[in-house]
């Protein structure tokens, strides 16, 4: 209830921002996790995200600006063990 409380009346997610977070949620946890949902909630509260189209910005907006991380190991090198 305090969950739903602050998400709700507090941070005025609509229905269809609950749905897209609790969504979410399944999609990386593989079961109901409130505290998750608060997190994904927490964080678009912070960062002014209240409405879908908004996510969807967000998004594409982290799809953009790609996170090349130098693994720790050398693909070409593991082909040629085989």
């Amino acid at each position: 209830m305090e969950f739903a409380d602050r998400w709700i009346n507090e941070w005025h997610f609509s229905d269809d921002m609950l749905r897209i977070a609790y969504e979410k949620n399944v999609d990386s946890t593989g079961k109901l996790s409130m505290p998750y949902i608060n997190k994904i909630l927490l964080s678009w509260h912070n960062a002014g995200i209240y409405n879908p189209e908004d996510i969807d910005k967000l998004d594409k907006k982290e799809t953009k600006t790609p996170e090349r991380r130098k693994s720790s190991y050398d693909l070409d090198e593991l082909m040629k063990i085989k």
